[in-house]
Protein backbone atom coordinates (compact mmCIF):
# COMPACT_ATOMS: atom_id res chain seq x y z
CA UNK A 1 0.00 0.00 0.00
CA UNK A 2 1.15 3.47 -0.72
CA UNK A 3 2.34 5.95 1.83
CA UNK A 4 -0.54 9.06 2.11
CA UNK A 5 2.03 11.50 0.78
CA UNK A 6 2.60 8.91 -2.24
CA UNK A 7 -0.89 9.68 -3.42
CA UNK A 8 -1.37 11.59 -6.19
CA UNK A 9 -4.77 12.97 -4.88
CA UNK A 10 -5.16 12.39 -1.22
CA UNK A 11 -8.65 12.13 0.03
CA UNK A 12 -8.13 14.59 3.13
CA UNK A 13 -10.20 16.79 5.21
CA UNK A 14 -10.25 19.84 4.74
CA UNK A 15 -7.84 20.74 8.23
CA UNK A 16 -5.56 18.18 6.80
CA UNK A 17 -4.38 19.62 3.32
CA UNK A 18 -1.51 21.36 3.72
CA UNK A 19 -2.14 25.11 1.56
CA UNK A 20 -1.53 25.91 -1.60
CA UNK A 21 1.46 27.98 -1.95
CA UNK A 22 0.54 30.65 -3.98
CA UNK A 23 3.26 32.50 -6.18
CA UNK A 24 3.23 35.79 -9.03
CA UNK A 25 3.35 34.33 -12.52
CA UNK A 26 5.96 34.36 -14.32
CA UNK A 27 5.58 36.61 -17.82
CA UNK A 28 9.24 36.78 -18.74
CA UNK A 29 10.52 36.57 -22.30
CA UNK A 30 12.79 33.89 -23.73
CA UNK A 31 10.87 31.29 -22.82
CA UNK A 32 12.53 28.82 -25.29
CA UNK A 33 16.32 29.72 -24.11
CA UNK A 34 14.96 29.17 -20.56
CA UNK A 35 13.19 25.73 -21.14
CA UNK A 36 16.42 24.37 -22.77
CA UNK A 37 18.51 26.14 -19.70
CA UNK A 38 16.21 24.55 -17.13
CA UNK A 39 16.30 21.09 -18.80
CA UNK A 40 20.47 21.59 -19.54
CA UNK A 41 20.87 22.70 -15.86
CA UNK A 42 18.67 19.35 -14.75
CA UNK A 43 20.99 16.88 -16.87
CA UNK A 44 23.52 18.14 -15.81
CA UNK A 45 22.77 17.55 -12.48
CA UNK A 46 21.98 14.42 -13.12
CA UNK A 47 24.99 13.18 -14.66
CA UNK A 48 27.07 14.69 -11.90
CA UNK A 49 25.30 13.06 -8.91
CA UNK A 50 24.49 9.53 -10.80
CA UNK A 51 28.88 9.91 -11.71
CA UNK A 52 29.07 10.62 -7.79
CA UNK A 53 26.98 7.66 -7.10
CA UNK A 54 24.79 9.72 -5.00
CA UNK A 55 21.24 9.95 -7.00
CA UNK A 56 18.42 7.65 -6.21
CA UNK A 57 14.87 7.57 -8.47
CA UNK A 58 13.24 9.83 -5.89
CA UNK A 59 16.27 12.24 -5.64
CA UNK A 60 15.66 12.40 -9.75
CA UNK A 61 12.13 12.58 -9.58
CA UNK A 62 12.30 15.21 -7.06
CA UNK A 63 14.95 17.75 -9.11
CA UNK A 64 12.36 16.83 -12.48
CA UNK A 65 9.45 17.97 -10.15
CA UNK A 66 10.65 20.99 -9.48
CA UNK A 67 12.11 22.38 -12.87
CA UNK A 68 8.45 21.13 -14.47
CA UNK A 69 7.21 23.28 -11.65
CA UNK A 70 9.35 26.23 -12.42
CA UNK A 71 7.98 26.30 -15.96
CA UNK A 72 4.41 25.97 -15.64
CA UNK A 73 1.72 24.42 -17.42
CA UNK A 74 2.97 22.08 -20.26
CA UNK A 75 5.52 20.72 -18.27
CA UNK A 76 3.60 20.12 -15.09
CA UNK A 77 0.71 18.10 -17.91
CA UNK A 78 3.94 16.13 -19.11
CA UNK A 79 4.99 15.02 -16.32
CA UNK A 80 1.62 14.05 -15.40
CA UNK A 81 1.85 11.49 -18.41
CA UNK A 82 5.31 10.79 -17.76
CA UNK A 83 4.57 9.59 -14.06
CA UNK A 84 2.18 6.81 -15.23
CA UNK A 85 4.71 5.21 -17.28
CA UNK A 86 5.14 3.07 -14.15
CA UNK A 87 6.30 0.11 -16.56
CA UNK A 88 9.36 1.91 -18.16
CA UNK A 89 10.26 4.09 -15.43
CA UNK A 90 11.70 3.30 -11.35
CA UNK A 91 8.23 3.39 -8.91
CA UNK A 92 9.91 6.19 -6.80
CA UNK A 93 10.76 8.89 -9.84
CA UNK A 94 6.77 8.21 -11.06
CA UNK A 95 5.74 8.82 -7.58
CA UNK A 96 7.89 12.26 -7.32
CA UNK A 97 5.89 13.14 -10.58
CA UNK A 98 2.57 12.20 -9.63
CA UNK A 99 2.70 15.05 -6.79
CA UNK A 100 1.90 17.55 -10.18
CA UNK A 101 -1.58 16.14 -10.18
CA UNK A 102 -2.76 18.62 -7.20
CA UNK A 103 0.22 20.02 -5.57
CA UNK A 104 1.22 23.06 -7.82
CA UNK A 105 1.85 26.70 -6.70
CA UNK A 106 -1.04 28.59 -7.93
CA UNK A 107 -1.19 31.90 -8.51
CA UNK A 108 -2.71 35.35 -6.94
CA UNK A 109 -6.38 35.27 -5.88
CA UNK A 110 -6.77 38.68 -6.78
CA UNK A 111 -5.75 37.36 -10.01
CA UNK A 112 -8.14 34.64 -10.39
CA UNK A 113 -11.46 37.43 -9.02
CA UNK A 114 -10.18 39.37 -12.24
CA UNK A 115 -10.32 36.70 -14.58
CA UNK A 116 -13.54 35.23 -13.02
CA UNK A 117 -14.84 38.82 -13.57
CA UNK A 118 -13.84 39.04 -17.30
CA UNK A 119 -15.66 35.83 -17.45
CA UNK A 120 -18.69 36.31 -16.15
CA UNK A 121 -19.08 39.95 -16.87
CA UNK A 122 -20.34 40.95 -13.51
CA UNK A 123 -18.42 41.22 -10.02
CA UNK A 124 -17.46 38.10 -8.02
CA UNK A 125 -19.59 39.21 -5.19
CA UNK A 126 -22.92 39.35 -7.29
CA UNK A 127 -22.26 35.67 -7.99
CA UNK A 128 -20.89 34.28 -4.96
CA UNK A 129 -21.90 35.60 -1.58
CA UNK A 130 -18.27 33.84 -0.03
CA UNK A 131 -15.11 33.08 -2.72
CA UNK A 132 -12.19 32.04 -0.73
CA UNK A 133 -8.77 33.74 -2.49
CA UNK A 134 -6.82 31.02 -1.07
CA UNK A 135 -6.86 28.43 -3.65
CA UNK A 136 -7.62 24.71 -2.73
CA UNK A 137 -5.70 22.70 -5.23
CA UNK A 138 -3.96 23.97 -8.00
CA UNK A 139 -2.00 22.29 -11.46
CA UNK A 140 -1.35 22.72 -14.61
CA UNK A 141 -4.19 24.44 -16.28
CA UNK A 142 -5.74 25.86 -13.31
CA UNK A 143 -6.76 26.59 -9.67
CA UNK A 144 -9.74 25.49 -7.38
CA UNK A 145 -11.46 28.13 -4.96
CA UNK A 146 -14.40 27.25 -2.49
CA UNK A 147 -17.29 29.36 -3.54
CA UNK A 148 -20.93 30.04 -1.96
CA UNK A 149 -23.48 30.73 -4.96
CA UNK A 150 -25.41 34.18 -3.69
CA UNK A 151 -29.15 33.01 -5.42
CA UNK A 152 -28.64 29.12 -4.14
CA UNK A 153 -26.36 29.61 -1.09
CA UNK A 154 -24.93 26.27 -2.31
CA UNK A 155 -21.18 25.47 -1.81
CA UNK A 156 -19.37 24.88 -4.96
CA UNK A 157 -16.01 24.52 -6.51
CA UNK A 158 -14.16 27.02 -8.60
CA UNK A 159 -12.08 26.37 -11.36
CA UNK A 160 -10.52 29.20 -12.93
CA UNK A 161 -7.65 28.50 -15.84
CA UNK A 162 -4.09 30.24 -15.82
CA UNK A 163 -4.47 33.33 -17.56
CA UNK A 164 -1.10 32.23 -19.69
CA UNK A 165 -2.17 28.44 -20.16
CA UNK A 166 -3.72 28.41 -23.47
CA UNK A 167 -0.09 30.24 -24.71
CA UNK A 168 1.98 29.10 -22.96
CA UNK A 169 0.65 25.56 -23.98
CA UNK A 170 0.95 26.18 -27.60
CA UNK A 171 4.52 27.20 -27.95
CA UNK A 172 5.51 24.41 -25.33
CA UNK A 173 4.02 21.83 -27.58
CA UNK A 174 5.44 23.10 -30.79
CA UNK A 175 8.61 23.31 -29.36
CA UNK A 176 8.20 19.63 -27.58
CA UNK A 177 7.44 18.64 -30.68
CA UNK A 178 10.60 19.45 -32.73
CA UNK A 179 13.01 17.83 -29.17
CA UNK A 180 10.71 14.40 -30.11
CA UNK A 181 11.18 14.53 -33.70
CA UNK A 182 14.86 14.96 -33.84
CA UNK A 183 15.18 12.48 -30.67
CA UNK A 184 12.95 9.81 -33.02
CA UNK A 185 16.25 9.57 -35.23
CA UNK A 186 17.87 7.45 -32.62
CA UNK A 187 17.08 4.05 -32.44
CA UNK A 188 18.33 3.66 -28.64
CA UNK A 189 15.22 5.64 -27.67
CA UNK A 190 12.75 3.97 -29.95
CA UNK A 191 11.41 2.24 -26.52
CA UNK A 192 10.04 4.96 -25.00
CA UNK A 193 7.80 5.72 -27.96
CA UNK A 194 8.00 9.20 -27.66
CA UNK A 195 5.35 9.72 -30.64
CA UNK A 196 3.02 8.07 -28.88
CA UNK A 197 3.52 10.26 -25.76
CA UNK A 198 3.03 13.61 -27.68
CA UNK A 199 -0.12 11.73 -29.40
CA UNK A 200 -1.34 11.72 -25.72
CA UNK A 201 -0.43 15.30 -24.60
Amino acid sequence: MLATEDLPTPLLAPGERPPIRVVPLDVRRFRTARILYRFGRLAAKLLVRKWSRRLTPREAGTFAREVVEGLGGFWVKTAQVVSLRLDVLPVEFCLELMKCQDRMAGFPGELARRILEEDLGRPVDDVFVDFEDQPVAAASIGQVHRAVLRDRGVRVAVKVQRPDAPLQFDGDLRFLERVVRIAGRFRALAHFQLQEGMREL
